[in-house]
Parts: C-alpha cells; structure tokens; sequence
C-alpha cells in the first residue's frame, strides 16, 4: 500500500491517499491535523514524512504517513503566517509568509532569513542546500546562492509571485525556472545570473475573474509544465493549462466533467502523472501526461489548496 498526502484548507485537515495498485482504485481518507487554523501548503520528504505550514505559526510534521502529526514550535512570540514551504531533499527546506524562514535538519528547527517584517512572502523554493529562491506580493523575487547568508532582490513582475518552481531534469546545465503570477509566467535560466527574467502574459488569465495560482513542471524531467487556476469569463471553471518541452505556447486542458470552482495547486510526481486540486474538494488526475483528466470523486468539500506526491507508485 502506497501512501501521499493531500492538505485541505478550511478546517485544517490532510487528506491521506491509499492507493491499492492491484484494485487501480483510490481513496482520500481526511486526517484530523491538530490544528482548527487554516493551512496553505504541504511537501513531503519521503514516502511516511511530510510537512505542512499554515496561519498563526502552524507548522506540523509527520513522520508515520499523517497518522499522528507533531506541532514544530518557533522561539518567536508574534504570530506568523505561512504560506509557501519547499525542501530540496530531507533536510534543507524553507518556509515563506511573513518573513522566511530555513531549515537543515528536516524541518525541526528553523531560523529566520530577514529581520524586517514588512513583507508578505507568497511562495519560495529551495534547489539545493545553497540556492533558495522566495517571491512577494510586490511582484519581487529574493535569492541566495549561500544557504541565506547573502540575499539579492530583484522586482520581475507588476503582480504578486505566487509561485516559484523550476524544471528538474536529468540534464542540470539548462534549468528552465519559473515564477507564477495570476496574469503571467516569468523564465529565466538559473545558470546564467545575469540573463533576465523574461515575463510573458498568460491570455487564458486575462479576462475578468481569471488567475493562475500555481505551477509545476513533472518530476525528473522529459514530461511538461503544468498551471492551474480559474477561467471566469461567463462562469468560475476550472483551467489546467500545459506547455510540453516542444512546445512554444501554452494550450488547456479539456476538463470533463467541469464543475464550477477554481484549481489551487498542482503535483507532477512524473512525466505521467499528475495531480490537481481546489475548490469545494475538487481533485483532477491524469495518467497520460495530461492529455486526459478524471475527476475524482472526494467526500471532502472544504477548499483544497495544496496538493503533493513524493513519487508515482
């Protein structure tokens, strides 16, 4: 029996998918988190250890596949929101909300990279144990190439970076990445520091009560670039845009059923598979790339905003 994780927002639960490969069948199975507060994202570390972060300071791991979760206390009395979290392997990750934060033991202690709380981070990644990368509500992008003993600024876009995630590929020496924002997709090759940061309008967000919130390029690479958010021309459906390797543009996915709601995030565990969930329990897979999606059926209606595999099988 394979185990993932799945978080569930309004009432701070994760949800645990049991998946029975010899049935081919699924079934999300909510977790009670310990927490009544709203949580934001999720990452998993390996297939039993996960991390999820929240308002109010939450931060929780498990170590048993979400049967238990352990509440992680900081040494800061005011409260924090966190929005963003991301680990490179099971030891170096960082959290992004109010300030960020970074952590090299697995996420058991952390230690605050800015001392400045005017900022409201929305996403972060970290590549390795010395690149990190976090963006702002100001439409910024914060980097270190030193494990946060250095940071650079750069202000790419006019709207907020809600997310920040990068092609990792078996080739490294080209690494395409990526910053999201609700009208726009950003580019840049991590390899080259001084190339710019080329910002290209995404239609499928342009009309009113359209946004993209979150992307993901497939786990190892050779698969394609996923976006997910909401199309609310004449209703609020829910989009999954793809851009394969090949490909110069971005073409969405046809979604049926298409219920009315909005998709907040996305995992690309492989060039196969993929996962999407959202609004009032909405849960989309794909098994061939994305060429086809199935929607799932999920007794949980609260909002879905965050959704992670650790692998395919």
């Amino acid at each position: 029996m394979k185990t993932k994780i799945h978080l569930s927002n309004k009432f701070a639960f994760v949800i645990l998918l049991f998946m029975v490969s010899q049935l081919l069948q699924a079934q999300w199975v909510k977790q009670n988190s310990g927490t009544t507060e709203r949580l934001a994202d999720v990452v998993m570390l390996d297939s039993s250890t996960a991390i999820v972060v929240g308002e109010q300071q939450n931060i929780w791991k498990t170590t048993n596949s979400g049967e238990t979760w352990n509440f992680i206390g900081l040494p800061w009395s005011f409260p924090m929101n966190w929005k963003s979290v991301s680990f490179a392997d099971k030891l170096n990750g960082v959290i992004a909300g109010s300030n960020v934060i970074t952590t090299t033991d697995g996420g058991e202690t952390w230690e605050p990279e800015f001392y400045s709380y005017d900022k409201n981070f929305l996403s972060a990644l970290r590549l390795d144990a010395k690149y990190i990368y976090a963006g702002d509500d100001s439409g910024y992008v914060y980097r270190t190439i030193d494990s946060g003993k250095t940071w650079s600024a750069e202000k790419i876009s006019a709207y907020p970076i809600r997310s920040i995630f990068a092609y990792l590929g078996p080739n490294m020496s080209d690494l395409p990445l990526y910053a999201l924002t609700s009208h726009s997709i950003i580019r840049k090759n991590d390899f080259y520091p001084s190339a710019p940061w080329n910002e290209k309008e995404l239609e499928f967000f342009s009309g009113l009560g359209s946004e993209a919130y979150s992307g993901e390029s497939c786990n190892g690479g050779g698969g394609s670039t996923f976006i997910v958010g909401v199309q609310g021309d004449w209703r609020a459906a829910p989009v999954i845009l793809r851009q394969k390797m090949s490909d110069t543009s971005w073409s969405s996915a046809n979604l049926f059923p298409s219920p009315d709601g909005e998709l907040y995030g996305v995992s690309a565990p492989s060039s196969s598979i993929i996962y999407a969930c959202g609004s009032s329990g909405l849960i989309y897979k794909t098994t061939d790339g994305g060429d086809n999606w199935i929607l799932h059926s999920v007794s949980a209606t609260q909002t879905l905003h965050s959704i992670y595999f650790f692998n395919d099988t």
